[in-house]
């Protein structure tokens, strides 16, 4: 599944923000490491969550996704706000050129496990 979606990120003009990161991803190829890290087994989910899922269309080539997604993983139970910027390209199809995904009340989530993992990568 991760694969799949990292299909929708556009190759030419893509960033994106994570909670669990001090940088922005400003390429297409450093996410597509990032994912491939995270599918290598260091980050498994047993129970995901799609929560409240909105499309906001801004013009005829520009829209806005947003949800919530709940994962029960190996390293935290992670709640997150997610927005991401869809761009209808020449050819017809949506990519995303944005993504934000934001912890829902970080002051209470135990983040000691993933920074262990972060240390590793």
């Amino acid at each position: 599944m991760v694969l799949l979606y990292a299909e929708l990120w556009s190759k030419d003009s893509f960033t994106y923000h994570d909670a669990g990161s001090a940088n922005c991803v400003d390429t297409y190829e450093e996410i597509k490491n990032f994912l491939n890290n995270v599918v290598n087994g260091r980050l498994k989910t047993s129970k995901y969550e799609f929560k409240n899922p909105r499309v906001q269309f801004a013009s005829k080539t520009v829209a806005v996704l947003t949800f919530q997604l709940f994962a029960v993983t190996n390293l935290s139970d992670i709640r997150y706000n997610c927005v991401e910027v869809f761009v209808r390209q020449t050819d017809g199809t949506w990519q995303v050129i944005h993504s934000t995904w934001a912890v829902i009340r970080p002051f209470e989530m135990d983040f000691s496990k993933i920074r262990k993992m972060q240390q590793v990568l």
